[in-house]
């Protein structure tokens, strides 16, 4: 995953992983940190779970969304017709987090609301747009603030 400047996340099968974490800094890698996970989300080794998801998800109509949607594995807008596909297709290839941040940030949107708890996406949103602006949102009032600062 590809989440901001000097933040890449890597998956893939637990062997590799512990030989990438034991030779990070001999590899050039300044950290490495081991994260706890379940399976080796966003690698080539989720392709047969992306087939149950397409084949999920080709039972579902979709709308045409309201506003521009951003795939994370493309990094671009997609249209309505592609979005099943392209949320399989998120399920096996990496995330192009700062990527499309970078994108929807030349699209013109120049405040990012961060929406749960922590700021990790915040950070990364920060780091990924320099100078824009990042909100968090972590209660009701948390949405009421911020709601209450972007109305004109």
């Amino acid at each position: 995953n590809f989440n901001a400047p000097g933040q890449v996340v890597m998956a893939g099968a637990a062997e590799d992983i512990d030989w990438l974490a034991a030779n990070a800094r001999r590899a050039g890698f300044r950290r490495a940190v081991k994260l706890n996970v379940a399976g080796a989300f966003h690698s080539p080794l989720m392709r047969p779970a992306a087939a149950q998801v397409e084949e999920a998800l080709s039972e579902v109509r979709l709308a045409e969304p309201r506003f521009p949607v951003w795939a994370n594995a493309t990094g671009a807008p997609a249209d309505a017709a592609r979005l099943p596909e392209l949320l399989a297709r998120q399920v096996w290839s990496p995330v192009l987090f700062s990527l499309s941040l970078q994108s929807i940030a030349v699209s013109g949107v120049e405040v990012f609301v961060h929406v749960g708890p922590g700021e990790v996406t915040a950070g990364m949103a920060r780091r990924a747009v320099k100078g824009c602006v990042v909100m968090t949102v972590s209660s009701i009032a948390g949405a009421e603030e911020v709601a209450a600062r972007l109305r004109p």
